[in-house]
């Protein structure tokens, strides 16, 4: 299977520092891949290869190391449902969380069921790229907690 990102089904390296596509990842950090609309996609992957990306930003967050460049790729069209106050919790220092796609084929965090559901951002320098916030319930009391 050919990846979405790169037509080189294992990447592309230069010197050992990996080269997604022909975007601006320079990292030596981990890249991992999340999609909810991949035939492959399980919290239960790895979610270093493009072909078997995880499902959730959730369970992608808990995989990166601190500090360490690491990198999510969130697939366009991805959808990721928030049902709780701190229900997305960006906790994990130094990652960047970019969403491929643009316009409507972004990636879509949903906040929803409960007027109290939150996306919080709980550590320093994280960085979002390219994510469609959307507000499911009319009476959101927050949606991005930044700490």
């Amino acid at each position: 299977m050919v990846s979405p990102v790169t037509a080189f089904p294992n990447g592309l390296s230069s010197y050992g520092v990996p080269l997604i596509g022909s975007g601006p990842i320079l990292t030596t950090g981990k890249v991992y891949f999340v999609s909810s609309t991949h035939v492959n996609a399980s919290d239960d992957n790895v979610g270093t290869d493009p072909g078997s990306p995880l499902k959730t930003i959730s369970k992608a967050i808990g995989k990166t190391k601190a500090n360490n460049g690491d990198f999510i790729l969130v697939a366009q069209k991805h959808v990721e449902t928030v049902t709780a106050a701190a229900g997305l919790n960006f906790n994990v220092a130094g990652i960047t969380i970019i969403g491929l796609g643009s316009g409507e084929n972004r990636p879509v965090v949903n906040l929803t069921t409960d007027v109290l559901a939150t996306v919080q951002v709980a550590s320093a320098d994280v960085k979002l790229v390219n994510i469609l916030f959307k507000a499911g319930i009319d009476a959101l009391a927050i949606l991005l907690d930044v700490n």
